[in-house]
């Protein structure tokens, strides 16, 4: 029997159906391949999410630590460190017009530590009842409190104790001139203003504290000098 070839119709019939064949195989195979990338990439991503969740969550954490700690410390700083004020201010002796009147501050370190390189200072001021109600005595003690906490402490000046140790406090004073003090200070119909600075040194950090007292007669006794409306500071 003689060999007879394959028609040419035929063998590119068949030849066609294999490269059909061949050809979903090989798109199976590449969806295959490309769904298993992106099962990959969504994994990736998920654990990107993750990681970053993680991060965010550790950042938060470490925050929040820090916050914490640094309140722990203030309040272990507010606990232990100087604090230096006035207690109390008078009058020493008589108002009278034309003699002299002392003015007392009694400063106190009610803190746990002394304060360093103290250096204190005081503003007196005699001002009249108009002037109080146009504003002037305000602007004047604010005045003052911008001028103290500009103010350094001076290297191996004054230490005050605490006051439940080795010291008692000191009293700070200041004078208003007998021609200061006239018949119209004496009435009432004047006031006699004493503002103070105190700037010092705690746990290597400078402060300050500002007081503000008057006296006018019938609202205030000489014994106890009235606090200000304005003009008390610390720090």
């Amino acid at each position: 029997m003689k060999w007879k070839w394959p028609r040419t119709e035929v063998v590119l019939s068949t030849f066609q159906i294999i490269l059909a064949i061949a050809t979903i195989f090989s798109t199976i195979i590449a969806y295959k391949q490309a769904d298993f990338t992106r099962q990959q990439l969504d994994e990736m991503r998920a654990a990107g999410d993750d990681t970053r969740k993680l991060i965010e969550a550790a950042k938060r954490q470490a925050e929040a630590s820090a916050e914490n700690a640094n309140i722990a410390l203030r309040s272990m700083i507010s606990g232990q460190r100087a604090w230096v004020g006035p207690l109390d201010a008078k009058v020493d002796g008589k108002i009278e017009a034309g003699n002299p009147v002392k003015i007392s501050v009694a400063i106190r370190n009610t803190g746990k530590e002394p304060a360093l390189n103290l250096v204190s200072e005081m503003n007196r001021r005699v001002v009249t009842t108009e002037e109080d109600r146009n504003g002037l005595l305000t602007e004047a003690i604010n005045h003052d409190v911008e001028w103290c906490v500009a103010k350094e402490p001076r290297d191996k000046a004054q230490v005050i104790y605490p006051s439940t140790e080795v010291g008692r406090g000191y009293d700070l004073t200041t004078e208003f001139l007998g021609s200061e003090i006239d018949e119209a200070a004496v009435k009432g119909e004047k006031i006699l203003l004493v503002t103070g600075c105190l700037t010092y040194v705690t746990f290597s950090e400078t402060k300050h504290s500002l007081f503000c007292y008057f006296y006018q007669f019938g609202r205030t006794q000489p014994e106890h000098l009235g606090i200000c409306p304005t003009g008390s500071y610390a720090e």
